[in-house]
């Protein structure tokens, strides 16, 4: 038979900024820039031990796995719009 035993830890931080800019010209054209920023790290080490024994309940091997991880996740996202007015109701974007 076989005992598979495991010890995990997951840990996430995570942290994000924003920063948006606006201007407005004279002939009123609109012009609008947002900048995202996310950043995430995972930490996730893993250790496992397997026994192993005979059908008896004799111990016949242990065997150990480790597994680290570790992952870091940045995301940029960056955004521009730009409008017009056209006339009295109506608007370009």
């Amino acid at each position: 038979t076989s005992d598979l035993r495991s010890r995990e830890k997951n840990d996430w931080t995570h942290w994000m900024g924003n920063i948006n800019f606006a201007h407005e010209f004279r002939n009123k054209l609109k012009w609008t820039c947002d900048y995202d920023y996310l950043n995430y790290q995972n930490e996730n080490p893993a250790d496992y031990l397997e026994t192993i024994r005979s059908s008896d309940g004799e111990l016949m091997d242990t065997r150990e796995f480790f597994s680290r991880k570790d992952n870091p996740i940045e995301i940029h996202v960056m955004k521009m719009d730009f409008s017009h007015p056209l006339g009295e109701n109506g608007k370009l974007e």
